[in-house]
C-alpha cells in the first residue's frame, strides 16, 4: 500500500475534522503493515499519540461480547435461539431470543436510550427494573440498534459463568490473544500508561471531556466500555481474520460475520446493501463484503474496518467525539485496497451534515412558529418550579435562581432560554439542544412539562408533583 499518501490523507482529515489526535493501525494479507499516531493525546501536555495510546473503542465492544456468546454456545452452555428468560427470568420480554438481541431485531426504539440523560442507572439489575416499565408494544421484528440489548447479552454471560463480563472477556478473549494493554474502566489503568485524554467541539470551540465522566455508566460495558490501543486491536482483527487465536472454531467465527437483519436493502451510491451481524454492521461496498463498526462515546470516536476475502482491516481510534474521520479514514483505505476511483468521502459527510443541520433547523423554526404565539410566557417564572416526574425517565427540577429559570437533570443544572409563551430551550453538556414546553390546565395552572429530545421521536411528559 501507498503509505505516504495514507499519511497525507489522515493529515488531511486530522486538520479538515479538528482532531486532536488519531491513531490508526492496518492490516493486511494477515499481517500487520502498517500502525500510527498523529497529533496529541492530551493537548495540555502535548502526549504524542502512538500505536500504544488508550482510546475507548466505544460500540466495537459488541463484537466481544457476541464473541463471549459464540464461546459459550459451543461450550454448549447456551443455543442462539434460545430464549433471553430463560437466563435473566426477571427479562421483561418473553418473545425474544439471545439471536434476535445479537443482531439488534427487537424493535426496541433507539431514543429509549435518552433515559441515560435523565435518570440515574448504576446496574444491570437497575437497567433490567426500567425495561420493564417500557411498553411491551414498542417491540417489533425489525432491526433497530440498541445498546441496552447488549448490555443484556453481557449479563447473560456473567448469569451464566458466575463471573462479571469484564472478568468473562479478560479470561477468554483478551489474555488469549495477548492483548494485555486492553481494559474496562479509566480508574483501573495505570497513571504511567499513555490514556489519551477527550475531547468535544462546543459551538465551534474545542473542550476537554470531564475526566470524572469517564467511568460513568460502567453497567453498559458490554455494549461500549472497553478501552484499547491501535497496537491491541490490530490483535482484534487479525482473530476475526482467523489468523490469530483459537478461542472459537472457524465455523463459528464465519457465523458470526453472516447478516441476520436487514437495515436496508440499499444504502445509495457505492453501497448496495446494509445489514447487521452479531456485533458487526454488514454491507456491500462496491460489489465487496465488509465488516465495520464504529464507536461514539466519551469524548472518543472509533471505527474499524474488516474485508474478510482480502484478508484486510483497519483500525482507526481519535480522541474527538461526534466525529465521522474514522469512517471517512477507513472507506478511503478500502478504495485504495480494491484499486478503485478513491469515493470522496470527506465530500460526502461534510454534504450530510449541513443537510441535516439545515433541515433540523427550518424545522424547529416551523414548529415553534406555530407554537410560540406571544413573547412573554403565559405564567409568572415562579409558577414553573418544583419537581416534574415520569415513571420512566425520572425527576427533573425547576428553579427559579437570580432571574433566571433553570432545569435540573440528575446533578446537572442548565439555563433555560425563553423562546416564547410557555416554550423554553437549553444545550446539555454534550451541546445537544433540548426543548421544554410547559403544560398547563384550564386554570392556567402548570401541571407538567414535555422534553423534546428531538423532533423525529414521541415527546416525554413529565408531571408535576405536589
Amino acid at each position: 500500500m501507498e503509505f505516504e499518501k495514507i499519511d497525507c490523507f489522515i493529515n488531511k482529515i486530522k486538520s479538515e475534522w479538528k482532531l486532536p489526535g488519531i491513531g490508526v493501525g492496518i492490516v493486511s494479507e494477515k499481517e500487520v503493515v502498517y500502525k500510527k499516531g498523529f497529533g496529541y493525546g492530551s493537548i495540555k501536555e502535548k502526549s504524542i499519540v502512538t500505536p500504544n495510546t488508550l482510546f475507548c473503542i466505544g460500540s466495537i465492544t459488541k463484537s466481544y461480547t457476541s464473541t463471549g456468546i459464540a464461546i459459550l454456545r459451543e461450550k454448549d452452555l447456551l443455543q442462539w435461539k434460545d430464549p433471553v428468560k430463560r437466563y435473566i427470568p426477571e427479562f421483561p420480554f418473553s418473545n425474544l431470543t439471545i439471536k434476535d438481541l445479537l443482531s439488534h431485531k427487537t424493535g426496541l426504539p433507539f431514543y429509549t436510550e435518552n433515559l441515560l440523560f435523565t435518570r440515574t442507572i448504576n446496574t444491570k439489575e437497575e437497567l433490567l427494573e426500567i425495561l420493564g416499565k417500557l411498553d411491551a408494544n414498542l417491540l417489533t421484528e425489525n432491526y433497530s440498534y440498541s445498546n441496552f440489548m447488549y448490555v443484556v447479552l453481557g449479563y447473560i454471560i456473567e448469569r451464566i459463568t458466575g463471573i462479571s463480563w469484564e472478568e468473562f472477556t479478560r479470561k477468554e478473549i483478551l489474555s488469549p490473544l495477548k492483548m494485555w494493554d486492553t481494559h474496562f474502566s479509566f480508574s483501573g489503568i495505570k497513571k504511567t500508561k499513555n490514556i489519551s485524554s477527550s475531547y468535544l467541539i462546543e459551538d465551534g470551540i474545542l473542550n476537554k471531556y470531564p475526566e470524572e465522566l469517564r467511568n460513568e455508566y460502567m453497567f453498559m460495558n458490554p455494549a461500549g466500555g472497553i478501552i484499547s490501543t491501535v497496537e491491541d486491536q490490530c490483535k482484534w482483527i487479525l482473530f476475526n481474520l482467523g489468523a490469530k487465536g483459537n478461542i472459537i472454531k472457524k465455523d463459528t467465527l464465519i457465523s458470526l460475520q453472516k447478516p441476520v437483519a436487514v437495515v436496508r436493502a440499499s444504502s445509495g451510491k457505492d453501497i448496495s446493501y446494509e445489514a447487521y451481524c452479531p456485533g458487526w454492521k454488514f454491507l456491500i461496498y462496491r460489489n465487496e463484503p465488509v465488516l465495520r463498526h464504529g464507536g461514539h462515546v466519551k469524548g472518543y470516536s472509533s471505527e474499524i474496518v474488516i474485508l474478510p476475502r482480502r484478508n484486510f482491516g483497519a483500525i482507526i481510534l481519535s480522541n474527538l467525539g461526534g466525529t465521522p474521520a474514522g469512517q471517512i479514514i477507513g472507506m478511503y483505505l478500502i478504495d485504495l485496497l480494491l484499486g478503485r476511483e478513491i469515493v470522496n468521502w470527506n465530500k460526502r459527510f461534510k454534504e450530510w451534515k449541513k443537510k441535516k443541520d439545515a433541515e433540523e433547523k427550518i424545522k424547529f423554526g416551523n414548529r415553534n412558529k406555530k407554537m410560540v404565539k406571544g413573547i412573554t410566557p403565559l405564567c409568572d417564572k415562579k409558577a414553573f418550579t418544583g419537581i416534574y416526574s415520569n415513571n420512566i425517565y425520572g425527576d427533573i427540577i425547576i428553579s427559579y435562581k437570580g432571574n433566571v429559570l433553570k432545569i435540573r437533570i440528575k446533578r446537572d443544572w442548565f439555563n433555560l432560554q425563553h423562546l416564547g409563551q410557555n416554550l423554553f430551550e437549553f444545550y446539555d453538556k454534550r451541546n445537544r439542544r433540548l426543548e421544554v414546553e410547559f403544560c398547563t390546565d384550564s386554570n392556567n395552572k402548570i401541571i407538567g412539562l414535555n422534553l423534546w429530545f428531538d423532533l423525529e421521536i414521541p415527546v416525554v411528559n413529565f408531571k408535576k408533583g405536589g
